[in-house]
């Protein structure tokens, strides 16, 4: 059994865990993508990626290199960074819902490549916060804070409910 066979097998194991316990419900063919996504970058700490991805969305879209293939791999590194560790730019004021919102756009224009437009590639966008928090519940086990939930929750995260206003004494 090779490396990417193993952690498949765990990997989905505890998304299947986390989408009982969260009583999630994704398709078999998101589950499946979600997966092989995480499986593929588990023993990868580089995600190919040194800039950031709004400058990398833009430098495609203004220098008309962007086709369904780089899309698609931007998506997937917002789509793991947002799930694993959305709070690891908050100091360059870079929030979850920035991942969520470039991943999303991503997904859907890469989708919108093939005629008749690829259906897998339209549901990722549009399931994007539940991929998300399934991947996040899964693989990352730090406490929130209040202020994280809140905003976590703005980036479309259904894992915390309604938080309730903000009330200042």
């Amino acid at each position: 059994m090779t490396n990417f066979e193993i952690y498949r097998k765990e990997v989905y194991e505890l998304v299947i865990e986390t989408e009982h316990r969260l009583h999630l419900n994704i398709s078999t063919t998101l589950e499946a993508y979600v997966v092989n996504l995480v499986a593929h970058y588990f023993d990868k700490p580089d995600l190919d990626y040194t800039e950031p991805v709004a400058i990398t969305y833009m430098t495609m879209k203004q220098q008309h290199t962007a086709n369904m293939a780089k899309l698609q791999k931007l998506a997937d590194v917002c789509l793991l960074v947002s799930g694993v560790c959305p709070f690891n730019a908050s100091r360059y004021g870079v929030d979850p819902k920035y991942y969520t919102d470039i991943g999303r756009t991503c997904y859907y224009e890469a989708s919108q490549y093939p005629k008749p437009p690829d259906q897998l590639l339209a549901e990722l966008s549009q399931y994007f916060p539940k991929l998300r928090d399934i991947i996040s519940a899964s693989l990352d086990q730090t406490t929130k804070s209040l202020r994280q939930k809140r905003k976590l929750t703005e980036a479309g995260s259904e894992l915390y409910g309604n938080l309730g206003p903000i009330i200042i004494t």
